[in-house]
């Protein structure tokens, strides 16, 4: 490479007085030769550098390409995966549309054969009626079979006892009339001293008076409704200067009716059965006035409603029954739980069991899925006092509830003890002679064994209303009846119309004498009977509750005053202490003015675990 040589200018040789160097033309060129031959070996180690750069890059080539050609390799075989699974895709959507297609026909002849089936039952059933279904080679109710079919059964009562009007015993005294003092009602004393003869005795009477007489009558005063205006003091602290305002003692605050008048209408309506529309005009108020009136008085019973609740759960027998009815047109239930202690009524929109199971729970392995009173664990996590469900009640006692009640399927998966109805037996037992009478001539076996079984029954039932019999004799005579019934429907029957009547009492043989072990427990239902009759006359009255909250008002103050009633206070007379008590000290506690309860129909609770015990778990 020529090396570049800086030229000066021309002022700098003759101003400066330099004089130019004369140059070596053959030093040049070996300076040149030099510089080229390093220029060489510089450019030749700069080649060898980018042929190894360009090996490089070569070899990168070399493996860039061999893995490209393995992507397209498995590109190519993911590409024959995905034609393959589309295939098979399709496939199997046709296999589902077909088993589709095969499980709506499926499903169609399962509805068909359960149809078919429930009608076959159904006459399966009623064959087994017709037919004999035992082993054909039965005797006939009465003649040979067992022992004791040879037996005479116990004769009917003399004339004289079935002419005789009355439930009282023979040789029973009787009480007499009572007294005017004794009955309660005020005695008003006056003085006649005029005279009023209806038949003179002459013409021209001329009367002295000799003597008096007392009389004694009852005379009926109509009730009536005064407007009362009370002049109230206002009073104000000296200490801290509040103001004070007197209250009439017997008004709740902001209401415009005393409490004798809200405890009269809701005793009249609730109670006695009167309709509201009666009461309303007895009253001298609107519809509207006098409904919230009652919502006034629900509220305000509400805490004594959940008592008798929980007071529900704990008892030993109850009785329970079941009517319809409707709320707002729509078809619900009416449940009374009844005995000596409690008398609880419900209006919830359901026969099923989970109502009752709610207070006494269900059996082991016959709950359903899921229950409308079940409650998560969770849920009462964050109240730190939580008062008791009633189920949680009955569970803190020992011992199964014994429930009173007919043949309801939806008692049969509680966990209680049953005692079934004598009197829905004997309604299902002349029944079966009434139904072999229309089939003409009653058959000797139907006769006899309704002949033999009849009075049975209804001994039963007056031996566990006398009251008056002592223990060691009723339970003596509660074991003979037993073994005189246990005779005659383990007998040998052919007629298919009492087999199946034998059969109601071998299946539920056990959930039949609990009256003979205890004597608190009745052998009938007629308890709850009377309790919800007059929530059927209500419901045939006023075809029930215009809505949900009407139906409310009646559960929670029929349920209070019913109640009240059975423990032998009077229901107008309490409900007006207890308003009283609430317009002096609103916070007062309702539920302890209940009357105290018979602890004998209670079941015992449950010992709390001693101390030892509970540390160790």
């Amino acid at each position: 490479m020529k090396k570049h040589v800086r030229k000066r200018p021309a002022t700098f040789y003759w101003a400066s007085g330099h004089v130019q160097e004369k140059s070596d033309p053959a030093e040049e060129l070996r300076k040149e030769l030099a510089f080229s031959r390093r220029c060489l070996e510089t450019l030749r180690a700069d080649n060898k550098a980018s042929s190894e750069c360009i090996s490089a890059l070569r070899r990168q080539l070399d493996m860039r390409n061999s893995e490209v050609a393995l992507a397209r390799e498995e590109r190519d075989h993911a590409h024959r995966r995905r034609v393959e699974a589309e295939a098979s895709l399709a496939a199997v959507s046709s296999e589902l549309r077909e088993v589709r297609e095969r499980e709506a026909a499926l499903t169609a002849e399962h509805d068909a054969l359960q149809r078919r089936n429930a009608e076959l039952q159904r006459e399966n059933q009623s064959l087994k009626r017709r037919l004999n279904v035992r082993n054909g080679k039965e005797s006939p109710f009465g003649e040979g079979g067992a022992p004791s079919m040879n037996r005479p059964f116990r004769a009917n009562s003399p004339q004289e006892k079935q002419d005789r009007k009355g439930g009282a015993r023979q040789g029973h005294e009787g009480h007499g009339r009572r007294r005017f003092a004794e009955s309660g009602v005020e005695v008003k004393q006056e003085t006649c001293l005029d005279t009023s003869v209806h038949a003179p005795c002459c013409k021209d009477m001329a009367l002295s008076k000799i003597g008096e007489r007392v009389r004694e009558y009852d005379r009926y005063i109509p009730a009536r409704t005064e407007h009362v205006v009370s002049r109230l003091g206002i009073f104000k602290c000296r200490a801290c200067g509040k103001v004070v305002y007197a209250r009439p003692a017997d008004v709740l605050k902001r209401m415009s009716y005393s409490n004798t008048f809200l405890a009269a209408g809701a005793v009249r309506h609730y109670v006695h059965g009167h309709t509201a529309g009666d009461v309303e005009r007895e009253l001298g108020v609107g519809e509207g006035a006098f409904f919230s009136m009652m919502d006034m008085v629900a509220a305000r019973l509400l805490p004594a409603f959940e008592e008798i609740r929980l007071e529900t759960a704990r008892q030993f027998n109850v009785h329970v029954d079941e009517t319809s009815w409707w709320t707002d047109g729509v078809k619900g239930y009416s449940w009374v739980f009844h005995n000596r202690n409690v008398e609880l009524h419900l209006f919830p929109g359901t026969r099923s069991s989970s109502v009752p199971a709610e207070f006494f729970g269900y059996a082991e392995g016959k709950a359903p899925a899921r229950t409308a009173f079940a409650k998560e664990d969770g849920e009462r996590a964050d109240a730190p006092f939580h008062r008791p469900t009633p189920l949680e009640e009955c569970r803190a006692c020992d011992g199964r509830t014994i429930v009173s009640s007919d043949r309801f399927s939806g008692y049969s998966p509680l966990d209680v003890r049953h005692q079934y109805c004598f009197e829905h037996l004997k309604r299902d037992l002349k029944k079966l002679l009434a139904s072999s009478e229309e089939k003409g001539k009653p058959p000797d076996e139907v006769t006899r064994f309704h002949d033999a079984l009849l009075p049975l029954l209804a001994e039963s039932m007056r031996l566990c209303a006398d009251k008056a019999i002592p223990d060691g004799e009723y339970y003596g005579k509660a074991r003979e009846i037993k073994e005189r019934i246990r005779k005659i429907v383990f007998a040998e029957a052919r007629d298919p119309g009492v087999q199946g009547y034998q059969d109601i009492w071998r299946e539920k043989w056990e959930s039949l004498f609990e009256w003979v072990e205890d004597r608190r427990v009745k052998c009938d239902n007629n308890a709850a009977e009377r309790a919800i009759r007059p929530t059927v006359i209500a419901r045939k009255i006023s075809m029930g509750s215009q809505g949900r909250n009407g139906a409310r008002n009646r559960e929670v103050i029929t349920s209070v005053l019913m109640t009240v009633r059975i423990r032998g206070g009077d229901p107008y007379q309490w409900l007006v202490d207890v308003l009283d008590m609430l317009a002096r000290n609103p916070d007062a506690d309702v539920a302890a003015a209940l009357p105290e309860p018979d602890t004998t129909l209670r079941k015992r609770r449950r010992e709390p675990p001693k101390a030892s015990q509970s540390q160790s778990a």
